[in-house]
């Protein structure tokens, strides 16, 4: 399923607000609201509007982001549980609902059996404030002139431990596959779009080696492959046609066939 723009949008709000550090997941109060929301998305004049805010979200992205979530094909984390209503609810069967929790409809898009399942909101929206989003919707944050002339300092370059687990790859493998694809004038081409490493020198190869196959797809303890398979899962690519075979919408990698015809479109 193809997330929709007004989605992709939604999703890009919520993954923001996630890099800011704004959203505990053992402070639900400091989720977003449903009119927060609105504000943050900035929804042109012509967005559809329903009887509330929380309707007129539906309308605008939130319903295409939860079922796009329901049916990815990787278990992704329910990641729209972080927009809540702010203020207690009585609804016409009687239910009361308390502050600062989803509705009902957050637990029946994702086929919760009740619609008062807290814990489960709350360690999806624990998973969801620690998931790394970025394949979906990198955080790009922008400013106003305003703001970046108020600016006064930053700071960079502060040393600090980042406990990570990575998937091992082979170097050897790397270093075999440079050779692999290397052309009988002794080059190493981008297979997106032909660059090679200019003939003056430069301190190592530039051309990355690229995993055709995701590496999280593969057993945790790694995959024993002979060389031919190994190398039928791996392609050469200039670091821009890398970046960019990873910018897909919505999440997943372009083919490098759909990459060169995307070069092959773009503006000149």
């Amino acid at each position: 399923m193809e997330l929709s723009e007004q989605g992709r949008k939604l999703l890009a709000v919520l993954v923001a607000e996630i890099a800011k550090g704004k959203l505990n997941p053992d402070k639900p109060e400091s989720f977003l609201g449903y009119r927060q929301t609105l504000d943050l998305l900035k929804l042109p004049p012509d967005a559809q509007v329903g009887e509330t805010d929380g309707q007129t979200l539906q309308l605008n992205g939130l319903n295409d982001l939860a079922a796009w979530i329901h049916q990815h094909p990787k278990r992704l984390p329910r990641l729209t549980g972080l927009i809540v209503a702010k203020e207690p609810r009585v609804y016409p069967d009687g239910t009361r609902r308390p502050a600062h929790v989803p509705g009902k409809g957050y637990f029946r898009e994702y086929k919760r059996k009740s619609v008062e399942d807290w814990q489960w909101w709350l360690d999806e929206s624990r998973r969801s404030i620690a998931f790394d989003w970025s394949p979906y919707a990198p955080v790009e944050e922008t400013f106003e002139p305003e703001e970046i002339r108020s600016v006064g300092a930053v700071s960079e370059g502060a040393e600090c431990v980042v406990p990570t687990k990575v998937r091992q790859r082979s170097q050897r493998l790397r270093d075999l596959a440079r050779n692999h694809f290397r052309s009988p004038d002794g080059k190493l081409r981008c297979a997106g779009c032909g660059w090679t490493k200019p003939a003056f020198q430069f301190a190592y190869e530039i051309i990355e080696i690229h995993h055709t196959k995701e590496m999280s797809s593969l057993p945790k303890t790694g995959q024993r492959l002979s060389l031919d398979e190994a190398l039928a899962m791996l392609t050469p690519l200039c670091p821009t046609c890398h970046r960019m075979l990873h910018a897909k919408p919505g999440g997943g990698c372009f083919t490098v066939e759909e990459l060169r015809t995307c070069l092959q479109n773009r503006p000149q």
